[in-house]
């Protein structure tokens, strides 16, 4: 009985460990400093980003493995001379989680036939990038296709195909990036944030915080993996439930990312 039990706390728990995302700090900069570093960085095949605040922190990653995450670490002293931390990232957006499923907006169905109809080139090339995540379950915190995406995976996964790296969770997908301040000024590949308001439960205290992302397609539609679909779907900004949930937006994509006609 006691090796039953056992048994089972390891099968509990290794999914779990699989699931962890580190990445490596490199310290804090001027904006101007850190971007700088950044190219460079990016130019020597690193997969580098920044995450912007008072000051701009320089980090690599994600990479999957405390292992992958030391041998980068002794490569970046010995080939570049530079130090950097360890950082295990939250692998799992946990405000989502306290998202109840029936409060969400539906969404529509993509499928081959008519993805075909956004005339954009950089959406036809995101909802292409989706169709290959899309269908699969929403797993809270989920990293493996095919077993489960959460929100800021399916985010990360597609900017990682178009040559952009960015943190695991929404919270920290919104400091990256350049901040854009009204939806007139939306475009296609920008990152859509939305918020919950939460109740301490000590001090009876209302808060918001940032627990969804998704990707704004043109025309007032945005792609995401959802909880109440429990898959990848497109919604329309202008549904009541995103209106009033929208925290900001932040352009990602630069212009000699976008697709080209």
């Amino acid at each position: 009985m006691k090796n039953y039990w056992l048994l089972l706390i390891i099968l509990l728990i290794s999914p779990a460990l699989l699931a962890q995302n580190y990445c490596l700090s490199l310290g804090n900069f001027s904006e101007n400093d850190a971007r700088q570093m950044c190219e460079y960085l990016l130019g020597e095949g690193l997969p580098g980003y920044i995450i912007y605040g008072d000051v701009c922190e320089l980090r690599l990653g994600p990479l999957n493995s405390l292992a992958e995450a030391e041998n980068l670490r002794k490569n970046l002293v010995e080939k570049y001379h530079l130090e950097s931390n360890i950082i295990r990232e939250q692998d799992i957006d946990e405000a989502q989680a306290e998202e109840s499923e029936s409060e969400e907006a539906p969404g529509r169905t993509l499928d081959k036939q008519n993805s075909a109809g956004y005339t954009d080139a950089t959406a036809r090339k995101i909802v292409s990038l989706a169709l290959d995540l899309f269908g699969q379950p929403y797993k809270y915190g989920g990293t493996q296709p095919g077993v489960g995406i959460d929100c800021s995976f399916f985010v990360q996964s597609i900017y990682r195909q178009l040559g952009i790296y960015l943190p695991r969770t929404s919270r920290e997908q919104f400091k990256v990036g350049q901040k854009i301040k009204d939806t007139s000024q939306l475009r296609v590949g920008d990152l859509l944030f939305f918020k919950k308001t939460y109740r301490s439960r000590r001090s009876h205290r209302r808060y918001s915080r940032i627990n969804h992302v998704g990707i704004y397609l043109g025309d007032g539609e945005f792609i995401h993996a959802t909880r109440n679909g429990w898959r990848v779907t497109i919604s329309r900004l202008d549904e009541q439930y995103y209106q009033k949930r929208l925290a900001g937006i932040r352009r990602i994509l630069p212009e000699n990312k976008l697709v080209k006609e």
